[in-house]
């Protein structure tokens, strides 16, 4: 073997060589190898790994996808048509409610508050009611329910009425002839609205006025019907009966309402029903009977003039509301505020009392009081007043209603909510 052996590595030293250079070439040699070697077979075998995991993870997401759509066939199967029934086990159609107006169930109309002389008690306002709340009633599987006239409706809805009355001590209402509350039931379920106000734009009161009613009156309004949940099941009907008495039962647990229903003055109830299967519309006004014109409430230029009978009490004074003239309004608005909860009288612009004898005078009387220039009141009831409204006329167009107020033993009871259209 040469004494030196050369090549393109080491140079002139020899392979034996252990200076520090020749050490340190071999030392890099053998840790470059095994760089080399980690280099290439580690990420060798973590590249495997991220395999093997990456197929198992879309394996799990192939499955739940899977998973999901057989459900969501399952739930849309089970819930098609009829099956609603079946799948919600009695959750069945969920009705919804409106509240009244001094009615009862759209809200309740609160009854004025007259200003008297001083000395002389003020009647209370009546409160505003709380929406009833109606509970869901649904069959298990539809149902097709007797077939019942509108007549035998409105006397089931008059019994509930009135038996609700008895159990609290309290004469029964006879059903009364205004047209009012049907027509207004009638419109309410073809536009599926629920306020009290109608597309008209009139109030329970205008109304009743409009349809030959004299005395007051206090609006109940209540609403049901069959929500669906997939497709509709056109054979289904509810029983109108039972949603009558669904109606009764939701209105009787809303105080304003259930104080109208059992109001002691009350002597009859004009009943609107307007039924079409899956839907209900029912509106109860009550009135009284204690008041008949001779002639009705009018104006003539400023005059007003009213004569009639009385049969109960004695007429204190007589008070005058202010509303705008109506104006058309859509479903739309009728079931945003404020047309979506109670009504009641609006301003109060006048107040008309009777004159006094010679040497007598009144103290404090409002700035819109008036002193009748005839005041004629009969002990057997008849009456006759005239005033001149020339200052409470100054609002001009609209509606003043008036609200006769009378004296029963301490008590003070509204008679009339008589509407007169000043256009």
């Amino acid at each position: 073997m040469p004494l030196y052996e050369r090549d393109y590595i080491r140079g002139k030293h020899p392979p034996s060589c252990t200076c520090k250079e020749c050490t340190n070439r071999r030392l890099r040699k053998l840790y470059g190898e095994a760089r080399w070697t980690a280099k290439t077979t580690r990420p060798a075998k973590l590249t495997r790994r991220r395999q093997r995991d990456g197929t198992l993870l879309g394996w799990v997401l192939r499955l739940a996808v899977v998973f999901i759509l057989l459900l969501f066939g399952l739930v849309v199967w089970s819930l098609w048509g009829s099956q609603i029934a079946v799948f919600f086990a009695g959750l069945s159609p969920s009705p919804a409610v409106t509240e009244p107006l001094p009615q009862g169930t759209p809200a309740e109309v609160p009854r004025p508050t007259p200003t008297l002389p001083p000395g002389e008690p003020s009647p209370a306002l009546t409160p505003e009611p709380v929406r009833p709340s109606a509970t869901p009633t649904v069959p298990s599987a539809p149902v097709k329910p007797p077939v019942y006239q509108h007549e035998e409706l409105v006397e089931y809805a008059l019994e509930l009425i009135n038996r609700d009355r008895e159990a609290n001590g309290l004469a029964p209402v006879t059903l009364g002839s205004n047209a009012a509350a049907q027509k207004h039931a009638e419109e309410r379920l073809a536009n599926r609205y629920g306020s009290h106000w109608g597309m008209d734009g009139l109030k329970p009161y205008m109304r009743y006025t409009l349809a030959g009613g004299v005395n007051y009156e206090a609006e109940n309004g209540f609403w049901t019907e069959t929500t669906w949940f997939g497709g509709r099941d056109p054979s289904y009907r509810r029983d109108p009966k039972e949603m009558l008495e669904q109606a009764q039962e939701s209105l009787m647990v809303s105080p304003g309402h259930r104080k109208n229903i059992l109001d002691k003055w009350h002597k009859k109830v004009n009943l609107g029903i307007a039924y079409n299967g899956e839907r209900l519309d029912l509106v109860q006004q009550f009135e009284g009977a204690y008041l008949d014109f001779i002639k009705p409430p009018s104006i003539s230029g400023d005059i007003l003039t009213m004569t009639g009978n009385i049969n109960i009490g004695t007429i204190e004074n007589v008070i005058i509301h202010y509303d705008p003239l109506p104006e058309p309004l859509t479903p739309e608005q009728l079931d945003s505020p404020p047309y979506d909860y109670a009504y009641g009288l609006e301003e109060e612009i006048g107040l008309i009392v009777p004159p006094l004898p010679p040497d007598y005078f009144y103290v404090d009387l409002p700035s819109f009081a008036v002193i009748a220039t005839e005041w004629n009141m009969e002990s057997d009831g008849y009456f006759t007043i005239e005033v001149d409204l020339s200052e409470i006329l100054s609002q001009g167009k609209g509606v003043y209603t008036i609200v006769i107020w009378t004296n029963v033993d301490g008590e003070f009871v509204a008679l009339s909510n008589y509407s007169i259209f000043i256009n």
